[in-house]
C-alpha cells in the first residue's frame, strides 16, 4: 500500500512540477506517458491531475508491467506501425523501485518509433 500510495502523491507532484517549469497547463498536455505498473496508479494520477482518459493510454492488457521497458515500449505500440500524429507536449513519468519518481516533458513529434519487437 505504501508503494501505490507513493506512486499516486509522487508522480502527480513530479508532473506538476514539469508542467510549472514548462509553464504548461492541463490542456496544453497532449499524452501523459506513464510508467505501466498498475491501472489503478494511473487511473488516480489522472484523476489528480483533472485529465481525461485518453491521455494517460495504457497497454498492460498486452504486456503486463514490463519495469523499466513500459515507457518505451508503450510509445513504440502507439506510434510504431501506425501513420498517426505524435504529441509535441508529451509528459514521461516513471516510478518505482526504491521509491523513486522523475517526469520530463518533451516533443515526440519528430521521433520515429519502431513496431515492438515479439508482439
Amino acid at each position: 500500500m505504501t508503494v501505490f500510495t507513493y506512486g499516486i502523491v509522487n508522480a502527480k507532484t513530479s508532473i506538476l512540477n514539469v508542467m510549472e517549469v514548462e509553464q504548461w497547463e492541463e490542456k496544453d498536455v497532449e499524452l501523459f506517458a506513464m510508467h505501466q505498473s498498475n491501472h489503478m496508479i494511473i487511473k488516480n494520477v489522472r484523476m489528480a491531475l483533472h485529465s481525461v482518459a485518453q491521455k494517460f493510454p495504457t497497454n498492460m492488457k498486452e504486456y503486463g508491467n514490463t519495469g523499466c521497458a513500459s515507457i518505451p515500449l508503450l510509445l513504440c505500440d502507439m506510434y510504431g506501425s501506425k501513420q498517426v500524429e505524435q504529441p509535441s507536449h508529451a509528459i514521461l513519468c516513471a516510478y518505482g523501485v526504491g521509491l523513486t519518481c522523475g517526469s520530463i516533458a518533451t516533443d515526440l513529434s519528430n521521433i520515429h518509433f519502431y513496431e515492438p519487437v515479439n508482439k
